[in-house]
C-alpha cells in the first residue's frame, strides 16, 4: 500500500478499537451490528492483499533486472550484428557507434538504459537500407524489449502496487468500500448516541476526509523528441464547476487526487514551450486516467520533410521513372527529373517507403523524421524486374 492508502487502512483498525472499547453502549444501536460485521470483513480482506503484496514485492526488483536484461541482450545483438556488417561496407563511424558490450546498457541506471537501447536501435533503423542482415521484424523486436522495459520503470508506484494483488479485489476499491461502512457508523452514533459522537470524531480522524486522497490523474510531462521529463510545467484542469492547478515533479509528473467522475480541460504553462490544451478527459473514480503529454519549444516546428534519392544498386546510377507510397498515410510521391523523391509536412517519428516502378519490383525502405530538418538518403534500388 502507499502512504495514502496506509492513513486509511489506519482510521479503519482505530475504528475497530473504538468498536471494542464502546461495544455495550454501541449494542444498543440495532443497525450498528450490520455495518460491524461488514467493516470487519472488508478490513480482513484488505489485510489478506497486503500479506500478497507484501510477497509479490520481494520480487520486484528481480523483474526490472529481467525486463532490462531481455532488453539488453536484444539491442546488443543486433548492434553486433549491425556493426559487423557496416565495417564491410567501410562505414567506419558507424560500425564504432554501433559496437557496445552489453555493459554499456546493463551498467546504468534505468533511463538512461532505455535511452541507450533507443538511440542504438534508432541509428539501426535509419541504416536499415544498407545493413541488409537486419530487417524490420528485427527493429520492431528491439522496440517492443525496451517498451516493456521502459513502461515497467514509468508506471507511478500507486499503479504498481494495484498490480501486485492481481487476482485479488484491489486494496483501493476495498478501502473505499470499507469507507461506506465506516461513514455509517459515525452517522448512526451521531444520531443515537450523539454525547459519544465527538469521542468517535477524534478517535477516528487520522484518515478523514480531508486526509484521503484518492489518486484520480497521473499526467506526465515530457520533451517531444525524447523522453525527458520536464519539472515545474504548471497544469490546470478544470471540468466547469471545479479548478485544480499544480506543478510537475522532478521526474515530469502531476498527480491530482479524489477527483469526481466528470470531463476536464487540461491546459499546460511551461515557459517558452507551447501550451498544451486538451478537452473532455474523462476521469472515473474506479480507475486512474494516465496521460502522456508531450512538450515543444515555442515557435519551432512540428513537421519535418525527406529528400530521397535513388540509384541502381549494382551501377550506382540515377533510377529513373519511379514513386513512392509513404504507408503510414498512403501518400504518393512521384520522383522528379533527378531521380529524387520528396514529401514535407510530415510528423517526426519512422517511416516505411514503398519504392515502385513499371520494371521493378516494389521496395520497402525506412526512414526518420525530425521535426524542423529535412532527411537525406539515398535508396539503393534493385533493378531486377518482376518475374512474369
Amino acid at each position: 500500500m502507499n502512504k495514502f492508502q496506509t492513513v486509511r487502512y489506519f482510521s479503519l483498525k482505530k475504528a475497530q478499537d473504538f468498536n471494542t472499547i464502546h461495544s455495550v453502549i454501541l449494542a444498543l444501536i440495532l443497525e450498528y451490528a450490520y455495518f460491524v460485521a461488514k467493516l470487519n470483513n472488508v478490513v480482513a480482506r484488505i489485510e489478506a492483499a497486503k500479506q500478497k503484496q507484501a510477497t509479490s514485492s520481494t520480487s520486484a526488483t528481480g523483474q526490472k533486472e529481467t525486463f532490462k536484461l531481455a532488453m539488453a541482450i536484444l539491442v546488443i545483438q543486433y548492434a553486433f550484428r549491425s556493426s559487423a556488417k557496416a565495417f564491410i561496407l567501410d562505414k567506419i563511424e558507424l560500425s564504432n557507434k554501433l559496437n557496445k558490450e552489453l555493459t554499456y546498457i546493463m551498467d546504468v541506471e534505468a533511463s538512461l538504459a532505455s535511452d541507450r537501447a533507443t538511440d542504438l536501435k534508432k541509428l539501426m533503423f535509419t541504416n536499415l537500407s544498407i545493413l541488409d542482415n537486419l530487417t524490420s521484424s528485427d527493429i520492431t523486436s528491439m522496440e517492443d524489449a525496451i517498451e516493456a522495459f521502459t513502461n515497467y520503470i514509468e508506471v507511478p508506484k500507486e499503479l504498481i502496487s494495484d498490480k501486485k494483488s492481481t487476482g485479488t479485489l484491489l486494496i483501493p476499491e476495498l478501502l473505499n468500500e470499507a469507507d461506506i461502512y465506516k461513514e455509517f457508523m459515525g452517522k448512526l452514533i451521531f444520531s443515537y448516541q450523539p454525547t459519544l459522537h465527538p469521542d468517535w470524531v477524534e478517535f477516528t480522524k487520522v484518515g478523514t476526509p480531508s486526509g484521503v486522497r484518492h489518486t484520480s490523474l497521473v499526467i506526465k510531462c515530457t520533451d517531444i523528441n525524447a523522453n525527458i521529463p520536464y519539472k515545474g510545467v504548471i497544469v490546470t484542469i478544470t471540468n466547469g464547476v471545479d479548478t485544480h492547478i499544480k506543478k510537475s515533479s522532478a521526474k515530469g509528473y502531476v498527480r491530482f487526487f479524489s477527483l469526481p467522475n466528470a470531463l476536464w480541460k487540461i491546459t499546460t504553462e511551461y515557459p517558452t514551450y507551447d501550451s498544451i490544451v486538451l478537452e473532455n478527459i474523462p476521469t472515473d473514480q474506479t480507475k486512474i486516467t494516465k496521460l502522456d503529454l508531450k512538450l515543444q519549444k515555442s515557435g519551432l516546428p512540428t513537421t519535418g520533410s525527406f529528400l530521397i534519392t535513388c540509384k541502381n544498386k549494382d551501377t550506382d546510377q540515377l533510377f529513373l521513372g519511379l514513386h513512392a507510397t509513404i504507408t503510414a498515410n498512403n501518400q504518393v510521391i512521384n520522383a522528379n527529373s533527378d531521380a529524387q523523391l520528396f514529401a514535407e509536412n510530415l510528423l517526426p517519428g519512422d517511416y516505411s517507403i514503398l519504392v515502385s516502378g513499371s520494371n521493378i519490383n516494389t521496395q520497402t525502405f525506412q526512414i526518420s523524421i525530425t521535426a524542423g530538418s529535412q532527411t537525406t538518403a539515398t535508396f539503393p534500388i534493385d533493378p531486377t524486374p518482376p518475374t512474369a
